[in-house]
């Protein structure tokens, strides 16, 4: 599959997976994880479906968030010719204290 980072900013399963495994190498707060079986998606590893990070810290809490307004936006999927297949999720998080800025 052809990269489109640079022209649409989305990244293709086999980047992901190696950003995944390059910020995991880097930054040991960060670690692959599985989910549940019956969400994995099969155009990754069955043990590298999603990143989590722990044990950051985080100027704002989640609730926070209760006073915000969270809009998620699919994006068109990996062909960019709008002609369907699996999007991705733009998470939009506004108002409230949810930025930390204080």
């Amino acid at each position: 599959q052809n990269s489109a980072f640079l022209e649409r900013g989305v990244l293709t399963p086999d980047e992901f997976v190696a950003a995944g495994d390059q910020l995991v190498y880097r930054c040991p707060t960060w670690q692959w994880a599985s989910g549940e079986p019956s969400k994995r998606k099969p155009h990754l590893p069955a043990d590298k479906q999603y990143l989590v990070t722990r044990g950051v810290p985080c100027r704002s809490r989640v609730s926070s968030l209760s006073n915000a307004y969270i809009d998620d936006t699919e994006v068109d999927g990996g062909t960019g010719d709008g002609s369907g297949g699996e999007g991705w999720l733009a998470t939009n998080v506004m108002g409230g204290d949810a930025g930390g800025g204080g």
